[in-house]
């Protein structure tokens, strides 16, 4: 009896583990589909989020820059009147024409270019769309609206010149 016993717990392990390793057919197989959740953006949005990004490098970049130059070092402006030393105001153009490319270029978003790739055409577009938007607000009146002109035009440029990105 005791062989018996034996016999059938092997033939039963062997046959349950032979039925539990049975290939299925293919139209019964239940195989999860996982949903694709990569976002998709058109490029008016990929637009509008480098240019909001695009806007807060350039607020950023324009207070480093604007730091920077308060730290090198003393100035002598005894006949300035009010008026921002140049020190000052190419450290906030600057600062701010590099923070706007950093802020556009950060945004992976299509995933078509590298990071040194997004930076190269988004630093061009920058310094090109900078020095539009200024000469345009110093021909348009008085040069105050250089304020203007110079950060609009280092935005839109570092994210127009993303937009194959």
């Amino acid at each position: 009896m005791k062989p018996f016993l034996v016999a059938l717990i092997v033939v039963g392990a062997v046959s349950h583990r032979a039925s539990a390793q049975a290939v299925a057919p293919a139209g019964v197989v239940n195989r999860p589909v996982a949903a694709d959740t990569t976002p998709r953006f058109t490029s008016d949005d990929s637009f509008l989020i480098r240019s909001l990004t695009g806007a807060l490098g350039f607020m950023g970049g324009a207070a480093a820059g604007l730091g920077l130059a308060v730290a090198m070092g003393p100035y002598d402006c005894s006949g300035c009147d009010d008026r921002v030393p140049v020190e000052a105001a190419a450290g906030i153009v600057l600062g701010g024409v590099l923070g706007a490319s950093f802020g556009a270029s950060a945004p992976k978003l299509r995933g078509k270019c590298s990071f040194g790739a997004r930076l190269l055409r988004s630093t061009a577009g920058s310094v090109v769309g900078g020095a539009v938007g200024a000469v345009i607000s110093l021909n348009a009146g008085s040069g105050d609206g250089v304020v203007v002109g110079l950060p609009l035009g280092a935005v839109l440029g570092a994210s127009a010149a993303l937009s194959h990105c």
